[in-house]
């Protein structure tokens, strides 16, 4: 964690759209704000930035926080990411388990 306002700040002056797009991203998840990250998506493939399999993997953990299977799915089927696909199946298996439960049972970290 850092200053977060001053790296969004900063992004502003940014002049190359991916890594302006990356930067944001990063931040967005390093504050845990899944909502801004998740929102950033079409930008990120647009830019080329979720061929980096550890972004696209963020990507993916960002919509398993939020519990929208809708996009994990959307993202899991757009993006082929190997190393990290076991970690990838326990996280899709826990987030249909925990849409089948009650909020209450659902513990994330």
């Amino acid at each position: 964690a850092g200053n977060h306002f001053q790296a969004l700040f900063f992004t502003d002056y940014i002049e190359d759209d991916k890594k302006r797009v990356r930067q944001k991203f990063l931040v967005y998840v390093d504050q845990e704000e899944f909502e801004l990250a998740i929102s950033l998506k079409d930008s990120l493939k647009r830019n080329g930035v979720l061929e980096d399999e550890k972004l696209s993997y963020a990507l993916l953990y960002s919509a398993y926080r939020l519990k929208d299977l809708k996009t994990f799915n959307e993202i899991f089927s757009n993006y082929q990411i190997k190393s990290k696909l076991t970690q990838i199946i326990k996280l899709k298996s826990m987030l249909e388990n925990c849409k089948e439960k009650l909020v209450l049972e659902c513990v994330f970290s």
